[in-house]
């Protein structure tokens, strides 16, 4: 038996919020069950867990949409998902899974009725042993159990139709300055499509390299220091991805500004230097067949999980044999070997994932070194629990 009721989480950009969404398996709708018509919902009682075993109960479900909707969360997928989980259920037959459009009288009279102020609204009732799943599901995630036993969803994302303001919320606007001179730079493109991939829906995106009359303005009219650069609407704080805590500032034209930028980035105000750009020393032994695999290592730091995180310019690898390998454990001291060294531009990132501390914080509780020039020094062989060699003897 199918009986996946799943909480998927919608993720963008280092920042980590969730918003709960129907992921029910699929199955075909049975005759009957189509998504137009059905008799009006009837309420549930009290006692509709005790539903005699074997006895399939009907649950008709309705949902109430409005044509100016076009741009919001599908309703019709939801409605159609929730009536396939449903019907996989033992004991439970969906009699009818429809569609109402706002100007329904009936719509109407179910709106002010259950006190329905966001559309699209959907809504199941029927004297059915609903899942456990699906009761704890509904009530902390989705919606409402009325009195009368009739489920309302009152959380459909956005861009979902506002019945009190009448418009749609959550139709975000993006506009994207790219610095030029920076190859390493990640596009503000990319930026804007893993939101997309996060469930932010944008009505409009437009993107400006730096030396447009067009991004000058913005730079200079924002005081922008850093790019890339990434200009929200203010309808982007309708999404529960946005950091909420991240102390961004609605400025008065009515965009959020992304001000600080993740490596790699220009520097405007430092005489357009790129910054965050990292360089890499390996020093190894050739003779150590079985010594730990000090790339994996660079790899792990450099591109965790597969993600693209610090930018790395070049690798050099000096086996210890090397008098510039020799040049490096005398300037730093290295006592074991293999090892590796990152430049100093690999202290302005951040960790690895949301509210952890900077790199540097990271690399010094592990009891690696941050020498006087700035250079990183991984030292804790012992933490990996694999063969090195020890030069101090």
């Amino acid at each position: 038996m199918k009986t996946i009721f799943n909480l998927l989480l919608w993720l963008a950009a280092g920042m980590i919020l969730g918003v709960v969404l129907f992921a029910f398996m699929q199955k075909p709708l049975e005759a009957g069950a189509d998504n137009a018509t059905g008799p009006a919902p009837p309420g549930i009682p009290e006692n509709a867990s005790n539903a005699t075993n074997h006895t399939e109960a009907n649950v008709t479900l309705t949902l109430i949409d409005t044509v100016e909707c076009g741009k919001c969360v599908n309703g019709t997928q939801a409605l159609q998902e929730t009536s396939s989980y449903l019907e996989g259920q033992p004991d439970i037959r969906v009699s009818s899974a429809r569609k109402l459009d706002l100007t329904d009288p009936e719509a109407q009279f179910l709106v002010e009725k259950y006190q329905i102020i966001q559309l699209p609204a959907l809504l199941v009732s029927g004297d059915a042993a609903y899942p456990a799943a699906f009761l704890d599901t509904w009530n902390k995630s989705i919606g409402t159990r009325e009195p009368d036993g009739v489920f309302v969803s009152r959380r459909f994302p956005a861009p979902y139709y506002d019945l009190k303001s009448g418009r749609v919320v959550g139709l975000v606007k993006a506009i994207g300055i790219d610095p030029y001179g920076c190859p390493e730079c990640v596009p503000t493109s990319s930026f804007i499509s893993s939101l997309e991939g996060a469930k932010v829906y944008f009505e409009n995106k437009t993107y400006f390299e730096e030396t447009s009359p067009e991004a000058q303005a913005l730079i200079s009219g924002h005081n922008i220091t850093k790019l890339p650069a990434v200009f929200l609407s203010s309808e982007i704080s309708d999404y529960p991805i946005f950091p909420k805590d991240a102390n961004l500032t609605l400025t008065s034209d009515g965009w959020y500004v992304i001000y600080n930028t993740l490596p790699p980035y220009v520097n405007l105000t430092g005489n357009r230097t790129v910054r965050g750009v990292v360089d890499a020393i390996t020093i190894t032994n050739s003779s150590c067949g079985d010594c730990l695999d000090i790339n994996a290592i660079s790899d792990m730091i450099t591109a965790p999980d597969g993600m693209t995180y610090i930018s790395l310019r070049n690798k050099t690898g000096y086996d210890i044999s090397s008098p510039e390998a020799r040049s490096l454990v005398e300037r730093y001291d290295i006592t074991a070997i293999p090892t590796i060294l990152f430049s100093p531009e690999i202290a302005l990132y951040p960790g690895p994932y949301p509210n952890a501390p900077y790199f540097k914080d990271i690399w010094v509780e592990q009891n690696n070194t941050i020498e006087s020039d700035g250079w990183f020094v991984f030292r804790d062989l012992d933490l990996i629990g694999q063969k090195y060699q020890n030069l101090s003897g």
